[in-house]
């Protein structure tokens, strides 16, 4: 983060307990920081945290770079895209159980999520 001054914030819960694949889970976290990284410009902010719902956990990953249209939010996680780093996560978390989207407004940033059912 230091490379581009990026504020980073960690809003996540230490005391969340599933029954999960933790590599898994780290790469996917890993691969869409790396990817928040890449679309925050210089002095942004990225956020991350995690959500312990009732069935699922969900974790976020969130900047503050130019957003994504619809057009191109709809082709990140296919397996035609050039963002294979994407599809690799969507499959990952697939296979756990889980899911995985985004929300994004143009010129006001991204926000991915993905979820991992607490028990399979």
């Amino acid at each position: 983060m230091k490379d581009k001054e990026i504020e980073f914030l960690d809003l996540s819960i230490d005391d969340i307990k599933i029954k999960s694949d933790k590599t898994k889970i780290l790469d996917v976290f890993e691969t869409l920081i790396q990817n928040a990284h890449e679309y925050a410009g210089s002095f942004g902010r990225i956020e991350i945290g995690i959500d312990d719902g009732e069935k699922e956990v969900t974790f976020f990953v969130k900047d503050n770079g130019d957003g994504m249209s619809e057009e191109k939010q709809e082709q990140l996680f296919k397996d035609d895209d050039s963002s294979s780093s994407l599809v690799t996560s969507k499959e990952l978390v697939e296979s756990m159980g889980g899911k995985i989207w985004m929300e994004s407004v143009p010129y006001l940033g991204t926000k991915l999520y993905f979820t991992i059912p607490k028990f399979k």
